[in-house]
């Protein structure tokens, strides 16, 4: 996205991404009431002070997290994520305007790029601004950039190479800026002010880190919730082919259960991490035994890709920060 201004230092670094979980008919030994995805999301602020860029977040229209196309050899993205709140943030420019804008630019109705790319808005004069759409065709995540905007380029490269030998990109373009859910379309940028200076910074890493265990007559799963988007409402685990799980002995950070086709299914509210920097993010655990199915199964193991679905998720309306400097200066770490 060609979006946000000259002097700010784009790093990158690579990651993978995971989704997983656990369970049987099993419940987690919370007696906390069941709270409305708004309330969730919004309790996600407690201890959670804004600061320079972020604004307070709006509420606007329910936006529905996009779905791409299916991918042949893995399963269909189910993952339910929506909300009627909007993250925003405004660099050298008035939250409130910011805000208003954000309200305007929202609710358009724009093409769905299976391309991925941006379709480029009319917002404030001399403002370059873009947006990806939802999955209805609504602007529900972009940003605007003063001076027209600009491409990312690196001092030895051609002009638009990105992340040149791993070393990042200046973003050219006028200073001011504002956008609107970039916790969720852009969820591993993170801001990092350095002496005084605002970065934007790419970091790796993953929107889960999964553990599968071999124990003795069973086996284990481990779920860390490290996204950038927010609370993890419900996931799936899928045993490798030839094998179907029999029984799950315990689990824990969710309410589990084996389905009748022999896949692992879990709902619950899984927290996401004070910092993309900690792994303090919520867990979920799962004791199981499975079974092969036929002969010559081979091993059962439990990273595959195509083992694990997100299919629920809660999005907190603010920047989860990247870094411990920007962690603790909202107390979050």
């Amino acid at each position: 996205m060609p979006f946000l201004a000259a002097g700010l230092a784009l790093a990158a670094a690579g990651g993978v991404t995971y989704f997983l979980v656990s369970g049987d008919s099993s419940t987690p030994k919370s007696t906390a009431l069941p709270i409305s995805a708004s309330a969730l999301a919004l309790r996600g602020l407690q201890g959670h002070p804004l600061r320079t860029p972020e604004c307070t977040p709006i509420k606007g229209r329910r936006w529905v997290y996009p779905i791409g196309p299916p991918v042949r050899g893995l399963p269909n993205v189910v993952a339910n994520i929506n909300s009627n709140l909007y993250e925003v943030f405004a660099i050298n420019y008035s939250c409130k305007q910011a805000s208003e804008w954000t309200r305007k630019l929202s609710v358009l109705r724009i093409p769905i790029k299976h391309s991925g790319n941006v379709t480029v808005l009319k917002g404030p004069p001399g403002y370059y601004c873009s947006a990806w759409p939802d999955a209805n065709g609504r602007a529900y995540a972009g940003g605007c950039q003063s001076k027209g905007g600009g491409g990312c380029v690196t001092p030895t490269s051609a002009y638009g190479q990105l992340y040149n030998k791993g070393r990042g990109c200046k973003l050219t373009g006028g200073n001011r800026a504002f956008g609107w859910n970039w916790n969720v379309a852009n969820r591993r940028v993170v801001f990092a002010h350095v002496k005084g200076v605002l970065h934007l910074v790419h970091i790796s890493g993953s929107d889960t880190n999964v553990i599968f265990r071999y124990l003795k007559g069973s086996y284990q799963l481990q779920v860390l919730n490290t996204s950038g988007i927010g609370y993890l409402n419900g996931f799936t685990w899928t045993p490798s082919p030839g094998w179907t799980v029999t029984r799950i002995k315990t689990s824990t950070g969710a309410t589990c259960s084996r389905t009748p086709a022999g896949t692992i299914t879990c709902t619950g509210t899984v927290n996401p991490p004070s910092c993309l920097c900690t792994g303090d993010g919520g867990i979920v655990s799962v004791e199981f035994t499975a079974t092969p199915t036929k002969k010559k199964a081979g091993y059962l193991f439990g990273g595959g890709a195509a083992q694990f679905k997100v299919t629920k998720m809660t999005p907190v309306p603010y920047l989860i920060p990247g870094t411990p400097d920007e962690a603790a200066k909202r107390e979050g770490v």
